[in-house]
């Protein structure tokens, strides 16, 4: 196979890799923001200090900025 055929095989398996990789991340950011949005309704409002749904708000508020950061880069 000549060379220039291996590049272009080469390069195209990239493409599809980093497609799966940014769909990964959206799924990530997406599931990570529908998640939080649960939590954060089953919050009663006027709850003092850091409750459990709460804590698993904020956690998924984090968890989502991988999936959004990893997105952009790609």
């Amino acid at each position: 196979m000549p060379a220039a055929e291996q590049v272009d095989q080469n390069v195209e398996r990239g493409a599809v890799g980093l497609r799966r990789t940014c769909l990964c991340c959206l799924w990530l950011l997406g599931g990570a923001v529908t998640i939080a949005c649960i939590t954060y309704i089953a919050e009663p409002m006027g709850g003092v200090g850091l409750t459990g749904p709460m804590v698993v708000f904020l956690g998924m508020i984090v968890v989502s900025r991988f999936g959004l950061y990893g997105f952009d880069v790609g």
